[in-house]
């Protein structure tokens, strides 16, 4: 392929990536599953602004918070600008995808690996949702790249080997799933006799990690406090998921991002890049990565039906979908060649969305949250209190316009039931000016006493009244600051 046919195949596909993130973008909210995930973290990012502490929640990638407070402190927004920063890295991250497979088997399998990698659920979403995946992603593909160019040569390129330990170590700070990744670079290198690049990149990846840990200990004490509370988010309820189905939640999860096709051939093609020593340093991540996904799956410490936690190990695998054709390249004719690529991309891209469409539908009463927001907005004043359930706060809190420390929520228990006790010294002490009743919560509205249609009630001896109900949702005001 000549290089002006290669730069415009490659330039048409990632046009192509672009209007894929951009439909999603403009057509769909800031919302990538039912976790409502990226509103919860821009609401820890809030959180964070107002406390005295100068290093972000130490249970989170601390430069996700910052990744997320820089445009909202120069902007004043916190949802736009940073859905316009993850969809500048989920476009940046393409750029070392390419790399790394054309270097190994050619532009043609290059091209092949972008078109499918437009499409990949969760990225073709996740990239204009404010989710840590994609920037972990991001990085972590640009430190797998520079860390393999490196090695592909004998002269040491200090400025590639400082950018790949600078990526990798941002890739750790985004998401914790990529401190086992650091060791598998440092043995990379010890592993080519590079040791004096190895202590230099050691050195710099160490940094992040020692400092984290220090700040674990500084703040409770245990220097791995943050892998417990990360395992119990994250966690299986055992009791629900039988062993014998743990075992298979991996490939399914999997399946339901890349989809059936793209996961065997993926396969294929890792078993492929051992056999003919290509792709050596990303297949090594992506066994490293599947092995720890597949311990936690059984251990019930993360659920891979959460399919964010998917999003690095469906790109790795992107990058090798290619490689069982690139052994008959010299054998079959070259449009018969291209054509079988042409196809294998095709296949992939067209399952992998199909996921994308299928997820986005169960996403519809989501939308409804965002329309009672914007029903609500007009009623709220700068100094109300608001009590809200569970249901849909972290889209409440951020989209209302009102500071998080407004909103309180009453507190739930392991079966869901609010403690009615506890919610009465929340009113005498807090006094809620407005509060909301989901007549899908039953809980909340069992301990406050509300009976069904009402619209005044007396909650612990004060008197409020409905204002509206939209859909699911009924707004309380207290009668003596009703107009």
């Amino acid at each position: 392929m000549s290089p002006r046919a290669e730069r415009a195949m490659l330039w048409a596909i990632v046009a192509v990536a672009l209007a894929v993130r951009l439909f999603f973008l403009f057509g769909a909210p800031n919302v990538f599953s039912a976790e409502h995930e990226g509103y919860s973290k821009i609401n820890l990012m809030f959180q964070w602004d107002q406390s005295p502490l100068p290093y972000p929640d130490t249970n989170f990638g601390p430069l996700h918070t910052l990744f997320l407070w820089i445009p909202w402190k120069l902007t004043g927004h916190a949802v736009w600008p940073a859905r316009l920063l993850t969809l500048a890295m989920g476009m940046l991250l393409l750029w070392p995808l390419v790399r790394l497979v054309r270097r190994h088997a050619g532009p043609e399998a290059a091209g092949a690996s972008l078109f499918a990698g437009a499409f990949l659920y969760p990225l073709s979403v996740a990239s204009v949702v404010t989710l840590s995946e994609v920037p972990f992603v991001c990085c972590t593909l640009w430190a797998i790249d520079l860390l393999d160019d490196v090695v592909a040569h004998q002269r040491t390129a200090w400025a590639k080997l400082v950018g790949a330990a600078l990526a990798a170590a941002a890739a750790a700070a985004f998401r914790f799933e990529g401190w086992p990744l650091l060791v598998v670079y440092v043995g990379w290198l010890a592993a080519h006799r590079r040791f004096r690049e190895t202590l230099v990149f050691g050195a710099m990846v160490a940094v992040f990690p020692l400092m984290h840990m220090a700040e674990c200990v500084r703040v409770t004490g245990n220097p791995f406090s943050f892998l417990g509370v990360s395992a119990e988010v994250s966690a299986i309820h055992a009791s629900e998921v039988p062993l014998v189905d743990r075992i298979g939640l991996l490939p399914h999860a999997l399946a339901a991002t890349i989809g059936w096709p793209g996961l065997l051939l993926g396969l294929i093609g890792l078993v492929a890049a051992f056999t003919r020593r290509k792709l050596l340093l990303p297949a090594v991540s992506l066994v490293v990565l599947l092995i720890l996904l597949e311990k936690k799956a059984i251990d019930a410490t993360l659920d891979p039906r959460l399919l964010r936690y998917m999003s690095l190990s469906a790109t790795l695998l992107v990058l090798f979908i290619a490689l069982p054709l690139t052994t008959w390249a010299r054998t079959w004719r070259r449009s018969t060649w291209l054509v079988a690529l042409a196809l294998v991309a095709a296949v992939v891209a067209g399952f992998s969305h199909a996921n994308t469409v299928a997820a986005q539908r169960m996403l519809g009463p989501d939308r409804a949250a965002f329309r009672f927001v914007e029903k609500l907005r007009p009623e709220l004043r700068e100094d109300d209190r608001v009590l809200l359930g569970n249901e849909y706060h972290p889209i409440i809190v951020v989209e209302s316009g009102l500071p998080w420390d407004r909103f309180r929520r009453p507190i739930y228990d392991a079966h869901g039931g609010i403690d009615r006790e506890q919610l009465r010294r929340l009113f005498e002490e807090w006094k809620p000016t407005l509060f909301f009743y989901d007549r899908s919560e039953s809980a909340f509205g069992e301990a406050l006493g509300l009976p069904p249609g009402v619209s005044s009630t007396d909650i612990f001896g004060v008197a409020y009244a409905r204002l509206w109900s939209h859909d699911r949702w009924s707004v309380f005001r207290r009668k003596d600051e009703t107009p």
